[in-house]
């Protein structure tokens, strides 16, 4: 009888340091699966960071190139509105040589009229 004691007493006792060795075990393993799950989220951040600066960078250059294009048609616009007001001008002077080259005409022949009348 306390033989049979003895060895459920030593069987407990083995239970007992089993169970608290798995124990360790289990919060061991928990441990390694926690960090290793916080060491996946913080790769998957960067990630979606690296990913979101790419998307940034380009659409910053496609505004770059959008505003490029457009200082180029406001350039182009200038040098045409520029070349149509010179033409202007020049038909202007032209219109004022022709209209003073009339009234140099008009005056000779006046002055001829005259001269054979008197």
């Amino acid at each position: 009888r306390l033989l049979a004691i003895e060895t459920v007493q030593k069987l407990r006792e083995t239970a007992l340091k089993e169970h608290e060795s798995s124990e360790k075990k289990n919060a061991q393993i928990e441990g390694k699966m926690r960090r290793e799950s916080i060491h996946w989220a913080v790769a998957a951040q960067d990630h979606s960071l690296s990913e979101a600066r790419k998307e940034n960078s380009k659409v910053e250059a496609m505004e770059r190139k959008e505003r490029a294009k457009n200082i180029a048609e406001v350039i182009r616009l200038q040098e045409q509105t520029q070349a149509e007001i010179i033409k202007e001008q020049d038909t202007d002077r032209a219109e004022e040589a022709q209209a003073r080259l009339l009234a140099i005409e008009t005056v000779q022949k006046l002055r001829e009229t005259a001269l054979k009348e008197h």
